[in-house]
């Protein structure tokens, strides 16, 4: 799901004919379903592999974990002021790029951190997440009530084969 947020974000950015010509809500909208995406799709993909034993469930404890979520953080949060003074596209590409990398690190890192017990609340979160993103992009588009209903009714079944499995 968080992949398919990025996605049409992304695809929203670059089927738009001027994008200097977006305005700062249609930008905020593509950003923040571009990083909200990133993040629950590495973070999910961590959490499926901690519950599936395909790696190490212990927390991963960096010495300067800390600085590295906050180095990531603001790299995501500058390409967005970047993004929202609508750049040229080649500029805004880039922003996008590098938010949706950061923001993937980002979601792969702190959801390594937590230790494998927890990884059912942490995917129940991500879905939650990537739902609200596809639902923020749905609802700018004006994409139709049922097609947001079928999003939100995928996430329930995930989760609920996530908690019968564990």
């Amino acid at each position: 799901m968080g992949l398919a947020a990025s996605s049409a974000a992304i695809g929203d950015y670059m089927n738009t004919a001027d994008v200097t010509q977006l305005d700062g809500v249609h930008l905020t909208s593509i950003y923040l379903a571009n990083v909200i995406g990133s993040i629950t799709t590495t973070g999910s993909l961590v959490a499926f592999a901690k519950l599936d034993e395909r790696m190490d469930s212990t927390p991963l404890k960096l010495e300067k974990r800390d600085q590295i979520n906050m180095g990531l953080g603001a790299v995501t949060l500058g390409c967005g002021v970047g993004l929202m003074g609508a750049p040229a596209f080649g500029t805004g590409m880039a922003m996008l790029g590098t938010s949706f990398a950061g923001a993937g690190a980002l979601g792969y890192h702190m959801t390594r951190s937590i230790g494998g017990a927890d990884m059912p609340v942490v995917i129940t979160v991500l879905n939650s997440y990537s739902g609200w993103a596809l639902c923020a992009e749905g609802e700018f588009h004006s994409v139709s009530a049922r097609l947001v209903t079928e999003e939100c009714e995928a996430l329930c079944e995930i989760a609920r084969h996530v908690f019968i499995h564990c």
